[in-house]
């Protein structure tokens, strides 16, 4: 038997903690190592918990899908019954491989998702300074914008300014289309 939880991890620290609860609609596959044939597949509940049983011994790894506007938080950060195990290793949503003995019972293999947030904006030329993005005014294409972790003063991720997606010249667009929960500037 193998299976365990997979939950919404609100601050994306990779720990299952307090008030965090189960994830529905998450595809959980069991897949057998050597054939690559997936043995079993469950999509989970409300609690987001899940359970594979009744299969043969032998080399298997769980393969997770998201719903789309989530992602995967960082794997193995703690104690093996209340961390991530999703590291990728077998393919992207997947767990390393681990050998299955006859009768054993594995309940520690967990994913932690994080709910995607956007932070976007305009970058523009303010040509009477008042602070104010004004119809006169144009975009500036072509400048990073960077998002910084505000407690570590660490690179989050890098955006360039654009044309916004949708319309003809809309200039200085930039966007952060999943960022985890925090503080940044």
């Amino acid at each position: 038997r193998i299976g365990d939880y997979v939950w919404n991890d609100i601050n994306g620290d990779g720990i299952q903690s307090f008030g965090e609860n189960g994830l529905a609609g998450v595809t959980v596959q069991l897949i057998e190592k050597l054939t690559n044939n997936i043995q079993r597949t469950f999509i989970t509940g409300t609690n987001g918990q899940y359970t594979f049983d009744k299969f043969m011994p032998g080399q298997y790894f769980v393969k997770y899908t998201l719903p789309s506007d989530y992602k995967f938080t960082s794997a193995n950060i703690g104690n093996d019954f209340a961390d991530s195990d999703v590291d990728g290793s077998n393919g992207l949503g997947t767990t390393a491989t681990t050998f299955m003995s006859p009768g054993e019972d594995d309940r520690t293999m967990d994913a932690g998702a994080f709910k995607c947030a956007v932070v976007s904006g305009d970058v523009w030329y303010d040509l009477n300074k008042d602070g104010i993005y004004q119809d006169i005014e144009n975009g500036i294409n072509g400048l990073s914008v960077y998002l910084i972790d505000a407690n570590s003063n660490t690179i989050v991720d890098v955006s360039e300014t654009g044309p916004k997606p949708g319309t003809p010249s809309d200039d200085g667009f930039y966007s952060f289309s999943c960022v985890k929960s925090g503080s940044y500037y």
